[in-house]
């Protein structure tokens, strides 16, 4: 996971100055954020808030325009002999609010689905449970695209149920367009 973080922080670094000058483009992007989690044990094995890393297109087409596009994202925590990975990989559809005017903040919707990916080991009441698994996902998030390339949004997630534990939470990021696809 180190690794992760210290690739993504170059990538960042790296392309951040030859993301901000296009339009009518998709963007490679690095999202940084916190997850609240719903369920009650995973809230009380690893807290009220998770840090979260992702990667995710971010969408600097006209403001009245619709776009499909994929995601996914990173969201894990490890605490006292507790853990859990989830890598939601979904397919959604962003609707964004304008005039056609790039030069001001834009609001959007974006609906998801898709799979995930679950890896957990979590002290549950009256014994562990662990496992790797895939589920589905589902999400719906409101935001709101502050430039070409920088997205402030917030998202919850409707994860499927693995041995009993809920996974569900709010997800609140700031994303950063790093380079043009």
């Amino acid at each position: 996971m180190k690794k992760l973080v210290a690739v993504t922080a170059f990538a960042v670094a790296a392309g951040a100055a030859y993301g901000q000058s296009q339009l009518d483009q998709i963007y490679a992007g690095i999202s940084v954020g916190l997850y609240f989690p719903t369920g009650s044990t995973i809230k009380h094995d690893f807290g009220d808030s998770i840090f979260t890393l992702g990667l995710t297109p971010v969408v600097g087409g006209l403001p009245t325009s619709g776009k499909v596009t994929p995601n996914i994202e990173i969201i894990g925590a490890d605490k006292d002999g507790s853990s859990f990975l989830l890598v939601p990989l979904t397919l959604g559809y962003q609707y964004n609010f304008g005039n056609g005017q790039r030069d001001a903040a834009v609001p959007f919707v974006r609906f998801e689905a898709g799979i995930a990916y679950y890896n957990f080991s979590v002290n549950a009441p009256g014994g562990s449970a662990s496992g790797s698994e895939f589920g589905f996902v589902g999400d719906a998030a409101l935001g709101v695209q502050i430039t070409k390339t920088i997205t402030l949004s917030a998202k919850y997630y409707l994860f499927q149920e693995e041995k009993g534990l809920n996974f569900n939470g709010l997800q609140l990021d700031l994303t950063f367009g790093v380079f043009q696809l």
